[in-house]
């Protein structure tokens, strides 16, 4: 295997494990989701919070 630019080699590497992270985080997450909306409220609210503090 020819090595590139380690700058090039670096990107392509963060890249692919973002989108296998990606991939497993969707695999695992979306039946807990569909399961529990009640999780996804929760995690709604939460955020809610987070970005408008006024609102409680």
């Amino acid at each position: 295997m020819k090595i590139d630019n380690p700058k090039i080699v670096n990107i392509r590497l963060v890249i692919l494990s973002l989108v296998v992270f990606l991939l497993l985080e969707v695999k695992f997450s979306l039946p807990r989701i569909v399961e529990t909306p009640t999780k996804l409220q929760f995690f709604q609210n939460k955020l809610n919070r987070r970005y408008n503090p006024s609102a409680s």
